[in-house]
This record gives C-alpha cells, structure tokens and sequence, in this order.
C-alpha cells in the first residue's frame, strides 16, 4: 500500500513477473493488421477490472469464508506461475492429493476447474500478442488498486500541490541559511535574527534558487 502510494504503478511497470511476460509476448512480430492499439469500447473495458476487484475479490470471499473467488477461478497469472509448475512437479515426483489437504498435486487429478484456468491462460497469452498488457488493462485487480494510488503519487509529486511546494521551498531556505559564513552554526545565526518561518517568508527566501517554472 505504502509503495502504491508513493511510487503509484512501479510495481506492474517493474516487478510484476507476469506483466514482464505479457511485454515478451507482445514483441513477438505480426502483420500490422494484427496489432491491435485500441478499438471500440477499449476504454470502458478498462473498467471491467474494477468489476473483478469489487466482486471477486472483496464481495464473493466475504459471503463464502474467505475463499479466494479470483485466484481459484480466473487468474492466469497464477495457473502460469504456480499451478503449472506445481502439477507438473507433482506428476513427476506421483503425489496424489489424498490426505495432504493441498488440493490438485498433479495432472492427473486435474479436472473442470484447471481446464477453465487453462483456457483462460490460452486466451491472455493469445491476446498479449496482439494487445499489450491485456490482463493488466481489462482483468487484473491489482492493476485497478494501483491505478488509485497512481493518482495520489501523481499529486504527491506534482509542484503545484501546497504540501509538495512547502516541502520544497522550505528545503531551499534551509539550504540558504547554511551557507551563510556568519557564524559557527551558520542556521542558529540566521535564524536567530529572525523568527520563525511562515509560508510567505520561506517562498521569498527561496524563490531566487528555485528553477524557472518551464
């Protein structure tokens, strides 16, 4: 939450493995015709994510203890990263779901439900070609917290806001009083002959060292 706030979508643009995935596959070459950079009714699918965040995530586990609607019946992300790999280990190493209280272990006892993630999994990997990031625009509700919280690191970081200008005119005033060679303690002389700063007085101080606006 704290990284979202402040650094707004760097975890999908950086960390995500499957969006790294995603930007593989879209670099895969195909006729022009067959890239796809938006078409009608591209912007109000962007919303269907929050659709995913509200239901799925939020709604349908708190009607049903706590079950994770999402990762168990949608996400791709996770057949790709961990169902996979897991059912391929256990069909190697003949592990058998009886008795270990994990679920499916390997291929053999996949049914209806792994076909489905499959299926799903087929489709965004065939879609990821041709669009790019189509998981993380249309279905992902993590994408749709951290799309929240960019807006807020946005106005965090944006000089016009009165919070972020304070910070940094007064961060340019003290920069000012300590290179003054008045005394020992260039900031306790400076400060001494004049009282405390206000708003106006930091603004003044530092409005000769702050960039021209562009």
């Amino acid at each position: 939450m704290l990284i979202g706030a402040l650094c707004g979508r760097l975890v999908c643009g950086f960390l995500c493995p499957f969006g790294l995935i995603q930007d593989l596959l879209h670099k895969i070459p195909l006729p022009k015709k067959l890239k796809i950079r938006t078409f009608p009714g591209d912007k109000q699918l962007r919303y269907l994510k929050y659709f995913f965040l509200v239901v799925f995530v939020i709604v349908l586990p708190l009607l049903y203890e706590s079950n994770p609607f999402f990762c168990k019946y949608i996400c791709p992300s996770g057949m790709l990263l961990g169902g996979i790999p897991l059912m391929t280990y256990g069909s190697l190493a003949g592990n058998t779901a009886a008795g270990t209280g994990t679920g499916i272990t390997s291929w053999a006892e996949a049914g209806g439900l792994t076909s489905l993630k499959l299926g799903i999994l087929a489709a965004t990997i065939l879609l990821s070609i041709m669009i790019y990031r189509p998981f993380c625009k249309y279905i992902c509700p993590l994408g749709a917290i951290s799309t929240g919280f960019h807006s807020t690191a946005t106005a965090l970081m944006n000089p016009n806001v009165p919070t972020a200008a304070f910070a940094k005119t007064f961060a340019a005033w003290v920069w000012t009083c300590q290179q003054r060679p008045t005394a020992p303690n260039a900031f306790a002389a400076v400060t001494a002959k004049r009282p405390a700063p206000t708003m106006q007085s930091v603004q003044g101080s530092a409005k000769k060292l702050l960039p021209p606006k562009p």
